[in-house]
């Protein structure tokens, strides 16, 4: 029996989350702005000291963006097989939503798709990539 060394075997690469986010927000940004939207906020991260740290508003909302006098606020998800619709991260919107939301201001999950298959044999169709959104 041979014996398998560590070093020959490589690890899987691990998926950047924080880059992964970066480029839903910004997919989002871009849907937003086609939309007739203007973009005033996008979350950030920023380094302080040793630490990267993510900017968001009350650590909720992705982005934030103006149509006359309406307001949207979205937070952006990756949908993932685990995760249902995040309910815990609605009942935070909604929260933030009775305690600060005025008139003329909407709340919104938009939880990303990855392109894939869906179904089996002859019931096989291909999704394209999209955003669900979810309003609050």
């Amino acid at each position: 029996m041979g014996s398998v060394d560590s070093a020959s075997v490589k690890s899987p690469k691990r998926i950047n989350t924080k880059k992964k986010g970066a480029r839903k927000e910004l997919l989002c940004q871009k849907q937003l702005e086609k939309e007739g939207w203007r973009v005033i906020f996008r979350s950030m991260t920023v380094k302080l000291g040793p630490m990267f740290r993510g900017i968001d508003v009350a650590d909720i909302f992705d982005v934030i963006a103006v149509k006359g006098t309406s307001w949207k606020f979205v937070s952006v998800k990756h949908y993932g097989s685990a995760q249902t619709k995040y309910p815990e991260h609605q009942s935070d919107i909604r929260k933030f939503m009775v305690d600060h939301g005025l008139a003329g201001m909407s709340f919104e999950l938009w939880i990303w798709h990855k392109p894939m298959w869906r179904g089996r044999g002859k019931n096989k169709k291909w999704n394209d990539a999209h955003f669900e959104k979810i309003l609050i």
